[in-house]
């Protein structure tokens, strides 16, 4: 048998359930009719009245009179009788055919594009909002316009936050006005944040929410948004080695400020929560994306910023993803070619990094050293300039720095200090040669028993033996820091990041400068190893995604956010020249000077090469070579999938 509300019933009704201001009514869920003057002139009925589904019939002036916020009417109702409400919001037909005998006291109605109840807004010269157009945000409704969104009203005013901060854009479309009744009968909205161009807008409607304190938020249109991209609010995270927990500033400075401002703007152009944290340490971030692409968790989305010496890690579990140039430029001179072009396999990349590649070997000098063994500093700087910095002249000179002054029959000044590795290592590639190279087939070899390799490897290893400074007993793998800083040594061979600490400039009193490491041949161009960290993204997501989340890393590595080399070349000259930035520093970081290694791609230079480089103070290079072939052929033969 239908159930049906009459008047006594819904007094019953009312007495048991109730109804509140701050909380949607709850009808039975078998009801399918409500009788004609059900609820008439009940001013205690208010908030959203949803009917259950089945409800057939709403009958004449079953809610006339009340304080109701909204009406909910579900698809299976027939016919909704006329009803005169007290200043309602809207009311939200569902049905494509039921019939709307008259409405007043609303603000807006909600229906389907071409159905009745459109029919009957225009008619009746009420605001219709299509389903199609609507979308309900933290607590509010919203209507999209070819003009941008309109802040529509509460959804249900017992649901709304405490606390309401209005987009500026909702999925790549600005919100553009508010409506005067956006507010009506929230009263536990306590705070509302509008941004600054809806201020009109905003402090009209609070008006009618006098608890709630309104204040206005700054906002710039840094780019034009990229229409249809929305992460739906999820988060994000840009996971690095030493991030932290990635929490903003308390007390920001200006900068910052900008920063944090900008920030602001990604996540709401695109409906995400993105920020860059701390994961894994150095050497097991690469673990943690692998065990993560196979094993995805449901927490966040994540792109990895991986050291270089794991690189192979990754790319042999394949757990990279092929980037996407749906959104983003690669070829751009944002990007790191060489980079892009390293990870590039069968024309897909795997991994980018942005700007110019770091500069790693290089050779500083210390310029006290080599004036008291009669050489002219300036003159290093000439010659790179020239072209004419080759192996002679530095030996030349490395002849006339390491000598024995107090003529003790020891040497008190030294030639050379520094890695050695990096020597042997920078000494292969200028000559020509490397350590891994592909084949014609794209399949990745060994090349350390190149000519050219094994002529640069015999030299480096002669520079040791004549020039090298001696390893005090007892001393770590890292003495030879400490002997530069105490300036007995013309040149240091290492990296260029060691040039902007402040533990390897400012323990050294003297002054130095830097220049690139020195060719055989005189017009052969300079060249340092580039090993970049690699942004990649788990292969556990669909093209879509990884496309979207490139996007992200692209706008968040823009200048607007903090990135930038200007402090970094500062920092530098605070240590050294100006021809140490200007000219070596500035042309090493051209890609053109560039080298990638590929032993990178199988492990970290010590776990593929340590037996080569670290056995040459005892043994040739040719037989060094010969005796680590086969790991090599191996770990090459697992990289190659044979």
């Amino acid at each position: 048998m239908r159930k049906s509300v009459s008047f006594l019933i819904a007094v019953l009704f009312m007495m048991i359930w109730g109804g509140s201001a701050l909380a949607a009514v709850n009808l039975p869920q078998d009801l399918t009719i409500i009788e004609e003057s059900a609820f008439e002139n009940d001013t205690s009925l208010e908030g959203l009245l949803a009917f259950p589904d089945g409800t057939l019939e709403i009958r004449a002036n079953a809610l006339t009179g009340t304080n109701l916020f909204a009406l909910d009417v579900p698809a299976s109702a027939a016919a909704l009788g006329e009803q005169q409400l007290n200043d309602a919001a809207y009311v939200r037909i569902r049905g494509e055919q039921t019939q709307i005998t008259g409405l007043s006291g609303i603000q807006y109605m909600i229906g389907l594009s071409g159905s009745a109840a459109a029919d009957w807004a225009q008619a009746n010269q009420t605001a219709f909002v299509p389903e199609s157009d609507l979308l309900e945000k933290d607590g509010f409704y919203y209507q999209r316009s070819d003009n941008g969104w309109t802040l529509l009203s509460a959804a249900d005013p017992g649901q709304t936050p405490s606390s309401l901060r209005i987009p500026a854009v909702i999925s790549g479309q600005p919100v553009a006005s508010v409506t005067a009744y956006a507010f009506m009968r929230c009263t536990g909205l306590s705070r509302i944040s509008a941004p600054e161009f809806l201020e009109d807008d905003a402090a009209a409607a609070a008006l009618l929410c006098p608890q709630a304190e309104l204040t206005y938020y700054p906002w710039q249109d840094y780019y034009p948004i990229v229409q249809g991209v929305d992460f739906g609010g999820t988060e994000v995270h840009i996971i690095d080695w030493w991030s932290g927990d990635g929490d903003r500033s308390e007390n920001p400075t200006a900068g910052e400020a900008a920063q944090y401002a900008y920030q602001d703007w990604i996540n709401e152009a695109y409906n995400v929560r993105l920020k860059q944290t701390g994961g894994a340490d150095w050497g097991g971030i690469a673990g943690d994306m692998c065990n993560y692409a196979a094993i995805p968790a449901n927490d966040y989305l994540r792109i990895y910023i991986i050291p270089a010496d794991v690189i192979g890690t990754v790319l042999n579990h394949h757990a990279a993803a092929p980037l996407s140039d749906q959104y983003v430029n690669l070829n751009a001179a944002k990007w790191n070619s060489a980079q892009i072009s390293f990870l590039t396999r069968n024309g897909d990349a795997y991994g980018c990094s942005v700007g110019s590649a770091e500069p790693r070997q290089c050779l500083y000098f210390n310029k006290r050293v080599l004036e008291e063994a009669g050489i002219d500093w300036n003159t290093i700087y000439d010659m790179q300039a020239a072209g004419a910095w080759t192996w002679s002249a530095f030996e030349n000179m490395l002849s006339a720095i390491h000598r024995d002054t107090d003529g003790d029959g020891m040497f008190d000044v030294y030639g050379i200090v520094g890695y050695d590795s990096d020597m042997y290592r920078v000494a292969v590639f200028v000559n020509g040669g490397s350590f891994f190279d592909f084949d014609a087939g794209g399949n990745l070899r060994p090349a350390a028993d190149s000519a050219a390799a094994l002529e640069a490897l015999n030299w480096a290893r002669s520079i040791k033996q004549n020039y090298w400074a001696i390893q005090p007993e007892g001393t770590y793998w890292d003495w030879y820091k400490n002997m530069w800083a105490q300036g007995n040594c013309g040149f240091y061979v290492g990296e260029a990041w060691e040039g902007f600490s402040q533990n390897f400039s400012g323990a050294l009193n003297d002054e130095w400068g830097c220049v690139a490491f020195p060719v055989k041949n005189a017009g052969d161009p300079y060249v340092t190893i580039v090993s970049e960290n690699a942004v990649m993204i788990p292969a556990c997501y669909d093209s879509a995604t990884v496309a979207k989340l490139l996007l992200l890393y692209d706008l968040w590595t823009d200048p607007n956010n903090g990135y930038s080399f200007a402090s970094s070349t500062s920092s530098f000259l605070r240590y050294t020249d100006q021809r140490a930035v200007t000219e070596t520093y500035a042309m090493l970081r051209n890609a053109a000077h560039g080298r990638m290694d590929r032993t990178l791609f199988l492990g970290s230079v010590g776990d593929v090469l340590g037996g080569l480089l670290w056995g040459l103070d005892e043994a040739s290079p040719a037989q060094l070579v010969s005796e680590e072939m086969g790991m090599w052929q191996e770990l090459c033969a697992q990289f190659n999938g044979n």
